[in-house]
């Protein structure tokens, strides 16, 4: 479950900055995990350059922990490609 891989994030953050294991643990004690599905479309470059579309500013996220997944449709030719397809 959210709470258990948060917990779970939080110990290996801790072992990895060479602290007690329940180091960041011991300040969660229930799960009051938040899921937000954003989607930030892609706009084109000159756009953002000329104000004509804003994104959002530099910011902090209000929780410890932040996972971010990303999966990235390519147009071509008229048709949606995976990018997870494309070899890296």
């Amino acid at each position: 479950d959210a709470f258990q891989l948060q917990k779970d994030i939080l110990r290996a953050l801790a072992v990895a900055f060479d602290l007690d294991e329940n180091y960041f643990v011991k300040f969660h004690t229930k799960p009051d995990n938040q899921l937000r599905l954003l989607r930030y479309p892609s706009i084109p470059s000159d756009a953002l350059r000329t104000n004509q579309i804003t994104r959002i500013d530099g910011h902090s996220d209000f929780g410890s922990i932040t996972v971010c997944v990303f999966h990235i449709d390519i147009i071509q030719d008229n048709s949606s490609v995976d990018a997870d397809s494309f070899p890296r």
